[in-house]
């Protein structure tokens, strides 16, 4: 092999590794989480019992009175949609609400949407 190229060679194999390593050397993608105090269900389930009138009055099982909205929907306010379905089936399966209703699925729905929330996607109260 001649010297030209021979450093032809070099030369290009030199600029692959290098287009290479410039691909491959990148930065990591750092997640950094928001400060601040984050929203948890409650660790007393029983605080979920006013959220049995509005579920009732809502499903119609119970007279409209005036639903305690306002109560319910603080104790799941600052909850994201799935932790707050996740939150309200395990007290309606615990029976804390004193109500279990035929579609535990659809009567979680209901009351997430009356607090403002979506029942996430494929969300299922097993």
């Amino acid at each position: 092999m001649s010297s030209s190229s021979r450093n032809s060679t070099i030369c290009l194999l030199l600029c692959l590794n290098l287009l290479f390593f410039s691909l491959v050397s990148c930065d990591a993608l750092v997640v950094q989480q928001a400060t601040g105090t984050t929203a948890t269900c409650p660790k007393d389930a029983l605080e979920l019992r006013v959220c049995a009138n509005l579920l009732g009055s809502l499903i119609g099982i119970l007279p409209i009175v005036k639903p305690p909205k306002e109560q319910c929907c603080g104790l799941i306010q600052g909850l994201v949609d799935l932790d707050a379905a996740v939150c309200v089936c395990t007290a309606i399966k615990a029976g804390v609400l004193g109500i279990i209703p035929i579609n535990i699925d659809l009567a979680i729905g209901i009351l997430l949407n009356a607090c403002g929330k979506d029942v996430p996607s494929g969300f299922h109260c097993a």
